[in-house]
């Protein structure tokens, strides 16, 4: 029974996932450049977090505590986030806009950044609500540096 119900729990998430991420992927794919992709990519992804996180009123904590039973599954996630964003930095390399480098690992930095930055209120904020965070400051922070990061592979 209980292995039943975490082959099912698995398969919500990964139904969940693949919503996501299809929806990122549309939400991008209309911008002209890869700096807009780019920024828009972690915009779309903080206030997509932002939004399920208020939609269930768990405490920080609880939400900590579910991270790690939940961890692997959210490291495929994780990882085809840094393949979507590889590919549009990728894009800006062939387009000449980006310098050369390795996309993957441009990616895998501007993400690790934005969790970083998310889950560092999260631990310092452990006992109120997760909707009683301010998500604004924390957008503007992940966007501020990205934007630094852009212009340092930028032409």
């Amino acid at each position: 029974q209980r292995q039943m119900c975490i082959r099912d729990s698995k398969d919500v998430v990964n139904y969940e996932s693949e919503q996501f991420l299809n929806a990122l992927q549309k939400e991008i794919e209309s911008l002209k450049t890869p700096q807009e992709k780019i920024l828009r990519f972690l915009q779309f992804r903080a206030k997509e977090f932002m939004q399920l996180m208020n939609l269930h009123q768990v405490s920080i904590q609880a939400f900590l505590e579910a991270t790690s039973i939940v961890s692997e599954m959210y490291q495929e996630c994780f990882e085809k986030e840094i393949d979507l964003l590889a590919q549009v930095i990728n894009e800006g390399i062939e387009q000449g806009v980006f310098i050369e480098c390795d996309p993957k690992k441009v990616a895998k930095s501007l993400l690790t950044f934005a969790e970083a930055v998310k889950f560092r209120e999260f631990h310092k904020n452990k006992n109120i609500v997760i909707s009683q965070i301010d998500y604004s400051s924390i957008e503007e922070e992940i966007l501020f540096t990205a934007q630094i990061i852009i212009n340092g592979i930028s032409k």
